[in-house]
């Protein structure tokens, strides 16, 4: 299982820290607290998890990958980090926006990226029940984000079929998602 950490830094910065089954690690700036960084990870967790995404860039830091590994761009992955890059954005441009796509606008904004990403990909759509799943767990995880203090920490477990979310700081209690 994945462990990830998100913590707000108390310069109003963020990091992320992957620890891997193994006890090894990678970490980043992911950019300041209230930045894009954070959300399209976050964002990243909810579909890379829901849609089950088994090569998923979650997936491949947990086999080993580091954050270097992946800029060079989408197009140097495969079809699985493709998608769940194309969605991800798409979530946090939403939540950004303050604004919801239709299922059709959506669904066309993510085949959209997903070509520019890797030519010749098709991407299956969503159903709305699907982005229904995603953008409700999303909008879980952002509230959690949000509420945490300067210096505390949300982590996150991927690799199960729920994640476990864990804010620390003070207190340190588990909830479930």
């Amino acid at each position: 299982m994945l462990t990830l950490r998100f913590k707000k830094t108390l310069d109003a910065g963020a990091t992320l820290t992957l620890i891997r089954p193994d006890g090894s690690s990678s970490w980043s700036q992911i950019g300041a607290v209230d930045g894009p960084g954070p959300v399209q990870d976050l964002a990243h967790v909810v579909v890379e998890r829901q849609l089950r995404l088994v090569n998923g860039y979650l997936n491949l830091v947990a086999r080993g990958a580091s954050f270097a590994d992946f800029e060079r761009g989408a197009s140097s992955v495969g079809p699985d980090a493709v998608r769940a890059e194309a969605i991800a954005e798409l979530l946090a441009f939403e939540a950004g926006a303050g604004r919801r796509l239709t299922l059709a606008d959506f669904n066309d904004a993510v085949t959209t990226k997903c070509s520019e990403l890797r030519p010749g990909y098709r991407v299956p759509e969503l159903t709305p029940s699907a982005l229904h799943g995603l953008r409700s767990e999303f909008m879980m995880l952002r509230r959690e984000w949000e509420a945490l203090a300067p210096g505390a920490t949300l982590e996150l477990h991927f690799g199960r079929e729920v994640p476990d979310v864990e804010p620390s700081g003070s207190s340190r209690g588990a909830q479930r998602l």
